[in-house]
């Protein structure tokens, strides 16, 4: 068995030529360059909330299996709950849910009497106070009940089932924002980000790499909150360049947006939160991903559904760079032996390992001897060799003896991934599709990205070349014309920002001559 390595802490000034060298060769595939260690936080964070669901998440599952009693208590006893049980709208739902879900399960005539003296005692009172439809949303749920009662079950009755799921959304969009809670982050920028993967996807035609992952990961989409009470709150305006930024954000409809900036007090970055909460994550595939990274990545946690590929490879990277891996170690994954990629590293590390120490007679038998009879069976490796030799240079000697970076085992751990020719966790090669999107997007969109800051993306990735500007970030105001005119555009035709720019360029920007081409 494996367990997780020892997490060493990085020693500052001893980050090899070779952490720089794939870092650099990620830079030239075009590849997104992730900061890992950014992503394990975000990735422990994600998994302690799986493990322990919010209160507004389990009562939100206790309404989508009709358990709506149950749902009651739980924000009964929710810091805040109350409050949202004060909502008469969101009670009178909750009440008329319980009594359909009553009326439908009944078996016997003690359980439709029972279903009746909900309706008569605790429904029935509410109805004609609760709001102005409540008394015709009473009548349909009497209905139900004498469907039910006639023999037409539950799979046939639709409208109960999307019931659940608009007052399961209703609720626990209520409960987490009565108790100010956040959801965890890497959850909210997987939505972020596959919901726009999705439109990029749709602009380009159904062209790009891994055009399954939206459809694997997101699961359906929950109900909105109920909307803001009150004269004022309903007459409230919003510029309409955030009403179009969370709409499309979000994947909802603008009337949508509007309420939730309403909800929000204005606030664009939480309502964007909110609403991104909406789009549900299957959770199954979610888990699967993030264990296997952490087992990957040899986080505390990772190790709970066993050993794994992954976690074979972290440890065999961990001995490779403390110079333990010998034939047992290297004897766990056989082919790595056969492989002249890996044991070109493996030279390669023990070789970087002699010049810290400072036997450079020792590092350079290994680059005279070992490492061009390895470049012999493998030509592709020359470049490699050519690098490596800059390290005669670039190395600073030490004499003191210290763990392993989590930057060479990083290294070493994607330079056997290459030798045994297998792809980095998923979460990995998503983040890099998805980010990939994100940059095209914005490019096509000639906008930087308003939201990226509040999201954490440019926290999610290594900047090239020490370059300060992120993946994904392109300028401000590239479009050469007033924003007005292409945001109503936007609004008028549903349509992205690079359609209504390239409209405006064939007009020499007149927009009502845009209007008149598309509505004459």
């Amino acid at each position: 068995t494996c367990g997780s390595p020892r997490r060493a802490a990085s020693a500052s000034g001893r980050t090899t030529t070779m952490v720089t060298e794939e870092r650099r060769r990620r830079g030239e595939e075009g590849a997104v360059v992730l900061d890992l260690r950014h992503l394990d936080g975000l990735v422990a964070e994600c998994l302690e909330d799986l493990r322990e669901p919010a209160a507004c998440e389990r009562a939100r599952s206790e309404v989508l299996e009709g358990n709506i009693k149950s749902a009651i208590r739980l924000a009964q006893g929710e810091s805040g709950g109350s409050s949202v049980l004060e909502d008469r709208r969101l009670l009178f739902k909750l009440y008329k849910e319980q009594f359909v879900e009553l009326a439908q399960n009944a078996s016997s005539v003690e359980d439709t009497q029972s279903a009746l003296l909900w309706c008569r005692e605790t429904l029935a009172p509410m109805a004609l106070e609760a709001y102005p439809e409540a008394y015709s949303e009473f009548k349909q749920a009497l209905l139900l009940a004498t469907l039910s009662s006639c023999g037409v079950g539950r799979e046939e009755n639709v409208g109960s089932l999307s019931n659940r799921r608009a007052l399961a959304g209703a609720i626990c969009g209520a409960l987490r924002k009565a108790a100010g809670a956040t959801p965890p982050r890497l959850a909210n920028v997987l939505r972020y980000l596959l919901l726009l993967h999705r439109r990029h996807r749709v602009a380009e035609g159904g062209k790009g790499k891994a055009e399954d992952v939206d459809v694997r990961l997101i699961e359906s989409q929950d109900g909105p909150m109920l909307p803001a009470e009150g004269r004022v709150a309903s007459s409230r305006t919003f510029p309409e360049g955030d009403v179009l930024l969370l709409r499309d954000a979000a994947g909802i409809t603008r009337e949508e947006a509007v309420e939730a900036l309403r909800r929000e007090d204005g606030d664009i970055d939480s309502a964007v939160s909110s609403e991104l909460c909406r789009s549900r994550l299957r959770e199954a595939e979610l888990r699967e991903i993030l264990l296997e990274y952490a087992q990957y990545r040899g986080l505390r946690g990772g190790g709970e559904t066993g050993a794994s590929d992954y976690a074979l490879v972290r440890e065999i990277a961990t001995a490779v760079v403390e110079g333990r891996a010998g034939a047992g170690v290297l004897s766990k994954i056989p082919q790595l032996a056969a492989s002249p990629a890996f044991m070109f590293e493996l030279r390669r590390f023990e070789l970087l390992e002699r010049l810290r120490r400072g036997d450079r007679d020792g590092a350079l038998d290994i680059a005279r001897s070992d490492l061009p009879d390895l470049v012999e069976r493998d030509e592709s490796l020359l470049r490699e060799l050519k690098r490596t030799m800059m390290a005669f240079v670039t190395t600073t000697t030490t004499t003191t003896t210290t763990n392993a970076t989590e930057d060479e085992v990083d290294a070493a751990c994607d330079a056997i991934l290459r030798a045994l020719g297998w792809s980095p966790p998923r979460l990995i090669c998503v983040l890099r599709v998805l980010l990939g999107s994100h940059r095209a997007w914005h490019e096509r969109e000639m906008r930087r990205d308003r939201l990226q800051d509040a999201l954490g993306l440019p926290d999610l990735v290594v900047a090239r070349d020490g370059c300060c500007k992120e993946e994904g970030e392109v300028e401000d105001d590239e479009s050469p014309f007033e924003e007005p005119a292409v945001l109503t555009l936007m609004d008028f035709l549903s349509s992205t920002r690079a359609r209504a720019i390239e409209l405006l360029r064939t007009h020499d920007g007149n927009l009502e001559q845009c209007l008149e081409t598309v509505f004459g």
